[in-house]
C-alpha cells in the first residue's frame, strides 16, 4: 500500500500517517516521518484520527481468550522456556544404574562374593 514518497501534498501525509499507524512504513521511512511528526501539528492529527479509526475495527469483536498451550509457547518463545526433553534422555540415568546394579549382583554371584568364610 506504499504510495510515492515525493511530495507533502495532504493526500501523501494522510496515507503515510495512516502507514505509519498500521506499521507499514520501513526503519528509514519511519524515522523520517517521526521527524516530520515532531514539528507539524496538522501531522499529529492525522494520526491521532487514524488511531481512531482503525480502533473502530475492534469494537465489534468479542474478546476470545487464547488457550492455555497458546501462552506456552508464547512465554517459551519470548522467554526461552525450557525445552522438554525427550523420554529416553530422562530414563538414561535410571537404566544405566539398573544396568550397573546388574553387572554388580552378577559379579558378586560368579565370583562367589558372598559367601563368608569361617574365621579361625
Amino acid at each position: 500500500m506504499t504510495v510515492q514518497r515525493g511530495g507533502n501534498t495532504p493526500d501523501v501525509k494522510g496515507t503515510m500517517a495512516a502507514e505509519y499507524v498500521l506499521g507499514l512504513l520501513d526503519e528509514a521511512e519511519r524515522a523520517a516521518f517521526e521527524a516530520q511528526l515532531r514539528v507539524d501539528a496538522d501531522l499529529e492529527q492525522d494520526v491521532a484520527a487514524w488511531r481512531t479509526y482503525f480502533a473502530t475495527f475492534a469494537d465489534d469483536l468479542e474478546e476470545i481468550p487464547p488457550p492455555p498451550q497458546l501462552w506456552r509457547r508464547i512465554e517459551a518463545a519470548a522467554f526461552g522456556g525450557e525445552k522438554r526433553k525427550p523420554l529416553w534422555q530422562i530414563l538414561w540415568p535410571y537404566a544405566a544404574g539398573a544396568v550397573l546394579a546388574s553387572a554388580c549382583t552378577f559379579a558378586a554371584f560368579y565370583f562367589d562374593l558372598l559367601t563368608f568364610a569361617p574365621t579361625p
